[in-house]
């Protein structure tokens, strides 16, 4: 006697489709370099943009978007969504294959023998798995900066999943989060009493220090533009005609192109208006937070190569004359050279621990601002540099300070 039964029991449940996505590729290996350098070389000899950034730009965009769909055409394709597991190699797949063979070899055969084998191939496939995932964060968690150590470990804990609130249509989406940034900073502005705000700021006060006028950008040569590429990171932006790795492998013949696009630029006074674009992505703050509430996402703009190449070197010669008059406040360490969030723990460690061996009470105070840069006033900032940084061209202050980008 028991008391198990079967339940044989039908049920009508629709199994779970795969996610797909559609991927926009380009086979960059069946490019023939000597063709591609032959007719890039050729549109170079073209360029007839100087002193003209808002044409020079477009030309660029233009010249390596057509160059790169004659030599590489993109092809769309499905696929279905799969986290890259970024130790998988050639050997666990090859492993694997022989395993399944010897699992399909196996189950048509109903041999022992074969079972054996397929047990064998199971467990070496298994070690080399686990063998080869030992080895690989072994070398990246040894090998990497602080910075790539959390990515590391973020990916060890599968914490950076994608994700987005619930929704049925994209458009809506965009729009809904476009409303609900551009609300919270209108309601922040609003909060803000412009005139105690202006009050406060004394203009005279930065009058007595005697500093050198900053009345205008100096050009960048092909040797510093240069340095700057290369020393960037490999990262692009689907608004790049070409990719930065790409651009990398043949510098050497955009180089002139680019120097000119960029001085003209400085030397011009003129952003050009296709480069104040940007794609913006929603980011989740913390993994553990609500998706559905759009106050859990920051937004993230990811910008052109080319754009950030021209601000790279505004922004250099900006510190090279904060650094020759020594306009740098002693407590500042974001967005200065040599200086870093450790530089910043130090000072406030090393204030703390001073005022504790003279028997002082100590209180730490953390303000932490919501939307600070999006907040800033454009007046206040204008007169602060002028005042204290002496920036007295207006063009420098229309085009890379005041001049709002649409992003």
């Amino acid at each position: 006697m028991s008391d198990n039964f079967v339940i044989d029991v039908q049920l009508d449940i629709p199994l779970p489709q795969p996610q797909k996505i559609l991927t926009i590729s380009r086979n960059f290996k069946a490019i023939n370099k000597e063709i591609f350098l032959t007719a890039l070389c050729e549109s170079i000899l073209d360029f007839n943009h100087q002193g003209d950034p808002e044409s020079g730009f477009k030309w660029y965009n233009e010249t390596m978007q057509s160059l790169l769909d004659e030599s590489a055409p993109p092809t769309s394709k499905e696929r279905p969504v799969r986290r890259r597991m970024l130790w998988y190699n050639d050997d666990i797949h090859l492993a694997r294959r022989e395993k399944r063979r010897a699992e399909r070899k196996w189950k048509k055969t109903k041999s022992d023998v074969d079972r054996d084998e397929f047990l064998d191939k199971q467990r070496y496939s298994s070690n080399l798995i686990c063998r080869t995932k030992i080895a690989y964060f072994h070398s990246t968690l040894s090998s990497c900066e602080n910075k790539d150590l959390y990515k590391t470990v973020d990916y060890l804990l599968n914490r950076k999943i994608p994700s987005l609130p619930v929704h049925d249509s994209v458009e809506t989406l965009c729009n809904n989060f476009l409303t609900f940034f551009g609300d919270k900073i209108k309601k922040i502005q609003g909060s803000i009493n412009d005139e105690q705000h202006i009050s406060t700021f004394d203009p005279d006060m930065y009058n007595q220090v005697h500093v050198k006028s900053f009345s205008c950008l100096d050009p960048t040569t092909e040797d510093e533009l240069l340095k700057i590429i290369l020393a960037s990171p490999s990262k692009s932006c689907s608004l790049d005609p070409i990719p930065t790795w790409f651009l990398k492998e043949h510098v050497h013949c955009l180089l002139p192109v680019l120097t000119n696009i960029v001085n003209s630029s400085l030397q011009t006074g003129t952003f050009p208006s296709a480069a104040r674009s940007a794609i913006i992505r929603p980011l989740i703050k913390k993994q553990n937070l609500d998706k559905d509430c759009l106050s859990n996402y920051r937004p993230v703009s990811n910008l052109s190569f080319l754009e950030k190449l021209i601000e790279k070197v505004a922004c250099r010669r900006l510190t090279d004359h904060m650094n020759e008059n020594r306009l740098w406040d002693p407590n500042q360490s974001a967005y200065r050279p040599y200086h870093s969030t450790e530089s910043a723990l130090i000072k406030v460690k090393n204030d703390i621990l001073s005022a504790m061996d003279k028997g002082r009470v100590v209180l730490l105070l953390s303000l932490d601002l919501s939307a600070a840069f999006d907040t800033i006033d454009r007046h206040i900032l204008i007169c602060r540099l002028s005042t204290r940084i002496c920036i007295w061209t207006h063009r420098i202050y229309y085009i890379y300070f005041a001049c709002p980008r649409h992003r």
